[in-house]
């Protein structure tokens, strides 16, 4: 999938507890000493092919967290191909556009966001897509319940379902499905962005069988290319989830591989 497609994306995830939903809207902004006030990491091993790995996930503490005893949602937020688990919090030396701040400016209940990355260290980043696929779905099958009691151990959160959230863009949101597919236990609410479902026909039957609760907002831009022909075409998997409940889609009409979810996203 093309690399570091970010011209302006916003996202929209719905995390809600009982009846309240927390909308969040992400978009680049400048970096600020505020900001990184409250950067956080969580440090953990993981072993992939026999090899064991030193990792961290970027975790961000909303405004308040020090002064207060609450308990707080999480939001996971995860990269696309080449990128980081900085880029979206931090940003980069080459656009240096971290989103939380403008994602918590306006946020009347803060939440925990938690940026990991699939790839064991960053020689993986150059990758083929083949490998790109294994890695998000092996992360998804067993790294994310790493980084998640960690964070659990860690932090103040909750542990219910109901109070987790997960957001992908590009193979972010491809692991956004797999972890539909294997971790729906641990999270209800999700968001992909810019990536589809290669095994949607298997994650039809199991939402369909499924007593769980759970909501997904699907968004892409009109131009995108992952909806020319690959693996991962978002017109083909909202296809197969046709009439499967609590899936919304949304398409921005604009002329650019990159997309913006504006709210009510999915609507």
């Amino acid at each position: 999938m093309q690399r570091k497609r970010i011209i302006s994306i916003t996202i929209l995830v719905f995390v809600a507890i009982a009846a309240i939903s927390v909308s969040v809207c992400l978009f680049f902004v400048n970096q600020s000493n505020d900001s990184q006030a409250r950067n956080r990491l969580v440090r953990y091993q993981t072993v992939y092919k026999g090899r064991t790995y030193d990792k961290t996930a970027l975790v961000y503490l909303p405004r308040g967290y020090q002064n207060s005893s609450k308990k707080y949602n999480v939001l996971f937020l995860m990269h696309g191909w080449g990128m980081s688990e900085n880029d979206f919090i931090k940003g980069d030396s080459n656009d240096q556009a971290p989103v939380i701040n403008d994602l918590m400016k306006d946020e009347k209940d803060p939440f925990i966001v938690v940026s990991p990355t699939y790839y064991p260290d960053r020689t993986f980043a150059n990758d083929s897509q083949a490998s790109e696929d294994r890695l998000t779905k092996r992360f998804a099958k067993t790294e994310i319940l790493q980084v998640l009691r960690v964070v659990q151990a860690k932090y103040r959160v909750y542990k219910g379902r109901n109070h987790y959230g997960f957001a992908g863009f590009s193979f972010g949101a491809i692991t956004g499905w797999a972890v539909m597919q294997d971790q729906l236990s641990h999270f209800r609410y999700f968001q992909m962005i810019a990536g589809g479902d290669d095994r949607a026909a298997q994650l039809r039957s199991k939402l369909l069988k499924s007593k769980l609760a759970y909501d997904v907002t699907v968004s892409v831009g009109s131009d995108d290319y992952v909806n020319n022909g690959t693996p991962y075409d978002i017109d083909r998997t909202m296809n197969t989830l046709k009439n499967v409940p609590h899936i919304r889609f949304h398409i921005e009409l604009i002329k650019t591989g990159a997309m913006i979810c504006r709210a009510p996203c999915g609507s």
